[in-house]
């Protein structure tokens, strides 16, 4: 098969989509831990509607066929050309990890995952992903990740994910509503309408999360919110805010690489440590790269360091930090 979803990892019935496993899983309410793999470089180009009541479904990218913080069409992707509705439709509990997801729409307003508040107190989570945008036309608004409606109390954790060419004229990275609590940790978004957008009588959680070159960086009120990076004065929200254009190592690329560039001043270090976060901790990055321990960087990724092992020594000056045998340099590479 050029593309896999195989949700007992090897063994058993696999299927073409996600949607024909959700189709074929109709009333089965356990959990299940689905391998997600492309064997050919297909994308999975099915719309997908995850409606499963209480059942957990935990879609991973096969290890081997997971991106690398760019976006890759030799890997796993689910990739839709639709011009309404949604890419992926979530309602209930739903993981997805190293994801690759990219809406193609010639008009209209579609929307790339759109999480749906009808299972009582859901919780839906989205780690080290790629979100992008394609309008080859006239669409006035693509949406990245879209929550709406509430039952109970919604939680949505996104983690080390970037968003990026959400740039029609209401096109947003992600927009949190419907009363949803959505905790966003170290992501970034990249040339939208709007990087990330709170609104209504949801909470929104920004912490670590950079934009730029977008028409607004954050828009709306985000609760407890710090560490965040704009290139738009005072847009980022919370305390420790920083202002400025983030170097990337190639934004003009197609696709884009928007991992930090060594010269780096805005994004590098001026995180704050969430390794021990009771909401949605952070230790590592988009390409699995250790944070750093107190100072971490802003946005999906953790600067590459230059590693030195060294025997008896003991240092902390400026970039420089001691990690069990391992000196540290951070930003020399």
């Amino acid at each position: 098969m050029a593309f896999l979803v195989d949700p007992d990892n090897g063994t058993g019935t696999d299927y073409l989509t996600i949607n024909a496993l959700m189709v074929a899983e109709t009333g089965n309410m356990d959990t299940e831990v689905v391998t997600l793999r492309s064997t050919a470089g297909s994308a999975d180009t099915v719309v997908a509607v995850l409606n499963e009541g209480a059942a957990v479904y935990e879609f991973i990218v096969h290890a081997d066929d997971r991106h690398s913080g760019i976006y890759d069409t030799s890997k796993w992707r689910h990739e839709i050309s639709i011009t309404s509705g949604n890419g992926i439709e979530i309602h209930g509990f739903v993981k997805f990890e190293f994801g690759q997801f990219k809406t193609i729409a010639s008009s209209g307003s579609p929307n790339n995952i759109r999480i749906i508040g009808n299972v009582s107190n859901h919780l839906v989570e989205i780690y080290e992903a790629i979100v992008v945008a394609d309008n080859t036309g006239t669409a006035t608004s693509i949406e990245g990740i879209l929550t709406v409606d509430n039952f109970g109390t919604n939680v949505n954790k996104i983690r080390n994910s970037v968003f990026y060419d959400f740039d029609m004229s209401s096109g947003r990275g992600i927009y949190n509503q419907g009363g949803h609590v959505t905790y966003i940790h170290n992501c970034t978004a990249y040339n939208c309408a709007i990087g990330f957008r709170q609104a209504g009588a949801g909470t929104g959680q920004a912490i670590n999360c950079c934009t730029n070159d977008c028409t607004d960086g954050f828009e709306g009120t985000f609760s407890n919110s710090s560490n965040n990076c704009s290139d738009i004065s005072s847009d980022a929200p919370g305390t420790s805010p920083q202002t400025g254009e983030v170097a990337f190592v190639d934004e003009a690329a197609d696709p884009r690489d928007l991992h930090l560039a060594s010269g780096d001043t805005i994004a590098q270090g001026n995180g704050v440590d969430l390794s021990g976060d009771s909401n949605l901790a952070v230790t590592l990055d988009v390409d699995g790269d250790a944070r750093h321990a107190s100072t971490p960087d802003i946005g999906f990724d953790e600067l590459a360091v230059a590693v030195a092992v060294v025997s008896e020594i003991s240092i902390r000056q400026n970039q420089f930090y001691k990690s069990g045998g391992v000196v540290i340099m951070r930003g020399f590479v």
